[in-house]
């Protein structure tokens, strides 16, 4: 009898171990980012930020492949290496950054994100904190006082509106998604390439953009001469 209990107690034990055990590699899937700390050290924090990174992306090409053309995960592929490439000389945190730029896109879309940011298991402060550089993500919103992300991801952004490439986009995406008549098109299109132009942050990225921003000024320049 003693020993049909022994046997009971030890398999509920058992039993109760690989429960336990299922529910912790449940959570740790349904929230990637759990084990993830954004001023941790260490090997295990690294290969932890490389699984966030990852899920991150995963849900941000999912989104991307819903939008326009002009803002398919080719557009956000192109922010992301602008960031990597800005943050290089601008020290932010690497994480944010990254992050940050495969993000950006909703910054139309906060109640996606907040949804997006919960599923992460992200400590509520570096939610915040990646929110808030989607929200600022805008010419009217970002500032001097923004965070250093938060100038270095709007930056990597603004970059694809830069040059003889960023007038072509933007003039297609006016005339195809946003419906706009040609003369309105063209117009809005110079209006906002100069608006971000002027709004850059970083240092970095307005060396980064100086030969495009010079191809832009000349084309405006030739189509004002040439213009009946």
């Amino acid at each position: 009898m003693q020993s049909t209990l022994w046997l009971i107690n030890a398999t509920s034990v058992t039993m109760a171990i690989i429960l336990l055990s299922s529910a912790v590699q449940a959570e740790s899937t349904a929230q990637p980012c759990r084990q993830f700390s954004l001023n941790g050290y260490g090997l295990n924090n690294s290969k932890a930020m490389e699984n966030c990174l990852n899920f991150i992306k995963a849900k941000a090409s999912v989104f991307y492949q819903q939008q326009d053309p002009y803002h398919n995960l080719r557009h956000g592929e192109r922010v992301v290496r602008h960031a990597l490439t800005i943050n290089q000389s601008e020290s932010g945190n690497a994480f944010l950054v990254e992050a940050g730029a495969w993000l950006h896109q909703y910054h139309d879309h906060l109640d996606q994100l907040e949804k997006l940011l919960k599923q992460t298991g992200l400590n509520p402060a570096t939610q915040s904190q990646l929110h808030e550089i989607v929200r600022l993500c805008r010419p009217h919103l970002i500032s001097g006082s923004s965070p250093i992300e938060a100038k270095i991801v709007f930056d990597a952004d603004a970059m694809d509106l830069m040059g003889a490439y960023g007038i072509t986009r933007e003039l297609a995406c006016n005339l195809e998604v946003r419906k706009l008549p040609y003369d309105q098109a063209l117009m809005q299109t110079r209006k906002v390439q100069h608006l971000f132009e002027e709004k850059l942050m970083t240092g970095t990225a307005r060396a980064m953009a100086r030969n495009d921003i010079s191809v832009a000024h000349r084309f405006w320049r030739n189509f004002d001469e040439s213009e009946p």
